[in-house]
């Protein structure tokens, strides 16, 4: 495939945690188990980016490097990886996902796991297989868990779950009870 522009594409951590949770749906088969499993990625994925301003190139969450010209990639200022680009926050989330289970990683992000988590990344060599940088890495990742602890994914589902509910049973005054539904059925509340 070819190279492409890289191309900043800011997104906000409610769009993210949303595009991860419906990656979790899609590519491990259920609804995440615990708000963990998607916070985690989502901390990940804002040291990858620096919080996913500047750093968003091309959707790629992850930073995830291109190992062969089979897919689209960018080369990011100053660096000569070959990175790949996505074409949407959904296929983006959805190669993060894919790649953390691929490589044993999304179990710590479901038991709530940090050190775990981070210890199965270095054991893929994520930032690379020197274990210098991974302390700094787990910090970053755990200081983002912290600020980005209370966000409410923005997912296609969700808002349509609550739509549904919303206008199921808004005529019996039940507006407050269809949100604590959707809220506790997207783990939410």
């Amino acid at each position: 495939m070819p190279q492409v522009d890289a191309v900043h594409t800011p997104s906000s951590p409610s769009e993210v945690a949303g595009a991860l949770v419906d990656a979790y749906r899609t590519i491990i088969g259920t609804d995440p188990p615990s708000s963990d499993s998607y916070i985690i990625p989502t901390a990940q994925a804002a040291v990858e980016t620096a919080a996913f301003g500047q750093g968003l190139w091309n959707y790629n969450l992850g930073n995830i490097t291109a190992a062969n010209d089979s897919v689209d990639w960018m080369l990011l200022p100053g660096n000569s990886l070959h990175f790949r680009s996505y074409e949407s926050l959904a296929d983006g989330a959805a190669d993060l996902i894919r790649w953390l289970k691929r490589h044993g990683v999304i179990q710590y992000a479901d038991a709530g796991d940090i050190s775990g988590y981070v210890n199965a990344l270095q054991n893929a060599c994520y930032v690379g297989c020197d274990p210098g940088p991974y302390p700094a890495y787990q910090k970053g990742i755990e200081n983002y868990v912290q600020q980005y602890g209370g966000v409410v994914p923005s997912t296609n589902n969700f808002q349509k779950v609550v739509s549904m509910a919303v206008g199921g049973v808004v005529l019996g005054g039940g507006l407050y009870l269809a949100w604590e539904w959707a809220a506790r059925r997207y783990r939410l509340a």
